[in-house]
Order: structure tokens, then sequence, then C-alpha cells
């Protein structure tokens, strides 16, 4: 065999080996990053125990019925932008919807009013449905739908001032994927007003999505009638 060809064979096989080795000492630096990773998610907190967590702490604050404990939580989340606890301050509230007549009157739902009679006219003033969400008194949010007043002949709506909306959210909460509108639910008699949202909580990425929400109420023709 050629003295040349042997080196060159030597050469190969020396290389191959040396790649084996680099090659196993990559596998082994992976394994050794990869269990370090696993151990350290195993040692933090995941985020279905952090809401578990969160869940006891808004019952336990609740549960005293002070007003001044739900707001240091809101206030804590607010700060430290912790969804989970967000998210358990909002799975405990409670929900109402109140329409307002001329922004003086309040008509508690699912109650119905009537203002005039059946003959033609027009309510001039603007009038709206608010959807607000609380826990223990305190108010994590609202969405309002507003419409400006309507006119009608006999037992027909003839027009109405246009329809809109606003909205609100303590620091913790944001509002996303948000719509206005209205349609008729019965013509020419009824209206549906509407807006939809949904409240998320503030994250340090962005605006996470946490619950759908929506006000709305129908009016109908001369009478005047309001409805949720």
């Amino acid at each position: 065999m050629p003295k040349k060809y042997i080196i060159t064979v030597v050469m190969v096989v020396l290389m191959s080996l040396f790649a084996n080795s680099a090659v196993a000492s990559t596998i082994k630096s992976q394994e050794v990053s990869m269990t370090h990773s696993v151990s350290t998610m195993a040692t933090s907190e995941s985020p279905v125990r952090a809401y578990t967590s969160s869940m006891s702490m808004v019952k336990a604050a609740v549960s005293t019925g002070s007003k001044s404990k739900i707001k240091t939580l809101i206030k804590q989340a607010a700060t430290t932008k912790d969804v989970e606890l967000a998210a358990a301050l909002l799975a405990s509230a409670e929900s109402r919807d109140e329409i307002k007549l001329n922004d003086s009157k309040q008509v508690k739902l699912p109650s119905l009013t009537a203002f005039t009679s059946t003959k033609a006219g027009c309510y001039p003033y603007s009038f709206s449905d608010r959807h607000t969400i609380a826990i223990a008194g305190v108010n994590l949010a609202w969405q309002e739908v507003l419409v400006g007043g309507f006119c009608w002949n006999g037992t027909a709506i003839t027009r109405n001032g246009g329809v809109w909306s606003q909205r609100w959210s303590a620091a913790p909460y944001c509002w996303k994927d948000v719509g206005t509108g209205q349609y008729w639910t019965y013509y020419p008699k009824w209206i549906k007003a509407y807006t939809v949202g949904t409240v998320g909580g503030n994250a340090i990425w962005g605006c996470i999505s946490l619950q759908r929400n929506e006000a709305s109420m129908e009016y109908a023709n001369g009478g005047g009638k309001f409805r949720h």
C-alpha cells in the first residue's frame, strides 16, 4: 500500500474520531441544558398553580367584606401585570345592567318602562344600557351602548339619533375586539342596540383575552318600551 494512501487513511480516521467526540460533547451539553430547563420549570410556579393561589387570596379578601383589601389586590395585579390575579378577580366578580333614560332616571332590568303614548312623537334625549362588572362593590370594568333618541309614528319607529359606545376598565384590565351596532328584532317596532368587547388582562406582552362581554337593549315603537 502506498505511503501517501496510508497517511490519508490515518488522517480521515483521526478526523472522524475528532468529529464524533465533538458531536458527543454537544449532545451531552444539550442534555445538561435540557435537564437544567426542566429543573427550572419544575421549581417555578405554573400558571394553574398561580391562578389557584390568586383565587384563594381573592376569596379571602371578599370574605372580609373589605373594599380596601380588594383594591389592594387590584393595584397589585396592575403593578406586577399579574394576569392570573386579574383573572381570579374577574372570575369572582358579578355583573349588572342598568338602562338610563335622559341621564337621570335609572331602570333596573329586567323591568319594562313606558314614557309616552302610542301617538306619533319623539324621545329627543339619549338613553343607554351600561353593563358593569364589579367585585365586592368595586368596579373592574364597564361598557355602555348609547342611542341618541328616536321617533315613531303609531306602532312604527321612523328614525333614531345614532348608536355609539363607551368603555372603562381598572388598571389591570383592557378592552379588545370591540364592536357596536343595531338591528331590527321585530320590524318596524323593535330595534336592538348593542356593544360587545372582550375584557383582557394587561400582561407584559400585551392585552390577554379573559372574558367576552356585551351591553345591549331593545326599544320599541310609540309607547317607548325598553327591555334587555
